[in-house]
């Protein structure tokens, strides 16, 4: 409604309706919502973007009513390498630094990435894929995500992001080293079958407590004691075994 205003040929004409618009943009720009805690049963959704010199990504869920909650906001200045990057690569990119900034809340999860760029739908079914695109593409496959495109317009607020000024700038090591990472051609089809590695001995009796809480009955009192501490640390999300380090971070 504010916006009308600044058509060309448009009456500035200042009616209740806009003013009640002004008040309440100004209560909203003081007010919460401002960032919600994760949900840790509800999926993840990234809405991204990237303009000629800035990424930008939004981690966000559903609440009750279905309304779009901020989990956190990011934003990135690029390096002078990725500016050169073409508008795919960039908007890829944007993918990659998302996952890698919030890395901890998305693996193991569903992930739904929000994009007004239609070319990433298709990124991953692409065959014989050559150069960064191929290796980020394998920095991907460790998350279970989906690509879903938007129009622009409903894109405001990683649009925004992206497009911000001042922002410090990434050192180019970053994007330096993505570029030597050593892969040199990556495959992927739709009947790509995921191979789940052995897990190794020493994690069996971890993993085995972790989905049943029991022991084994042949344990004595003092194993069971022992193998309590042994489990402290640990725990199963989604069929994925994680550690809590001692600088409390989850691995």
């Amino acid at each position: 409604m504010l916006t009308e205003l600044l058509k060309k040929e448009q009456a500035f004409v200042w009616t209740s309706k806009r003013q009640a618009a002004f008040e309440n943009l100004k209560k909203q720009l003081v007010s919460a919502p401002i960032l919600l805690p994760p949900v840790w049963t509800k999926e993840f959704h990234m809405t991204i973007d990237a303009s000629g010199w800035c990424l930008g990504a939004i981690l966000w869920q559903h609440d009750d009513q279905q309304r779009e909650c901020p989990v956190y906001n990011a934003s990135r200045q690029m390096s002078s390498a990725e500016r050169n990057y073409t508008t795919t690569e960039r908007e890829a990119l944007s993918v990659v630094y998302s996952c890698k900034k919030f890395r901890h809340y998305l693996l193991g999860y569903k992930i739904i990435f929000h994009t007004d760029h239609d070319s990433l739908k298709y990124l991953g079914n692409k065959l014989d894929l050559l150069g960064r695109i191929a290796r980020w593409i394998l920095l991907l496959q460790e998350f279970n995500y989906k690509v879903v495109v938007k129009p622009g317009k409903t894109n405001a607020n990683a649009d925004y992001l992206s497009r911000m000024r001042g922002l410090a700038a990434v050192a180019d090591i970053s994007s330096q080293f993505l570029d030597e990472f050593p892969v040199q051609r990556v495959s992927i089809g739709a009947g790509a079958v995921r191979v789940e590695p052995p897990v190794p001995s020493e994690y069996e009796d971890i993993i085995n407590y972790l989905k049943t809480r029991r022991y084994l009955a042949e344990l004595s009192r003092d194993k069971k004691v022992a193998n309590q501490y042994k489990v402290a640390p640990y725990t199963l999300i989604s069929g994925v075994l994680f550690c809590m380090g001692s600088d409390d971070k989850i691995r």
